[in-house]
């Protein structure tokens, strides 16, 4: 039973939002005009186009791009179980990155109260 790699991707594109979703969406595109026949090239491309707006840093793109190797190249089992371990480090990328942003948010909040505290008694 064949699968069409253009349809997996739009489908998987209508659950996802924001930069994820872009990606997808362009791989879909592509994949469906058959301008090239590297599923994995396509896929690098595509997150190429909106890296700017994601808040990837070099190791999680590196996540991101193994995956483009994922389809096209292993039977549906095997494909399924890369996805999973793929899925699986975004998703322990994504808690470090919250984590990262909750601690950052304290910092700033402290610093901008001390900073008005300072102004105030600079100022009196």
């Amino acid at each position: 039973m064949d699968f069409d790699v253009a349809q997996v991707f739009s489908e998987t594109s209508k659950r996802l939002k924001g930069a994820v979703r872009e990606i997808f969406v362009f791989s879909a595109e592509k994949t469906a005009q058959k301008t090239t026949g590297d599923i994995n090239m396509i896929w690098k491309d595509s997150v190429d186009r909106v890296k700017e707006i994601t808040f990837f840093d070099k190791n999680d793109m590196e996540t991101v791009y193994s995956f483009g190797a994922v389809p096209g190249f292993m039977d549906r089992q095997q494909q399924s179980e890369a996805a999973d371990m793929v899925i699986k480090e975004l998703e322990t990328i994504e808690k470090d990155i919250e984590q990262k942003k909750a601690k950052e948010e304290n910092m700033f909040r402290s610093c901008g109260v001390l900073c008005g505290l300072l102004i105030s008694i600079l100022l009196f």
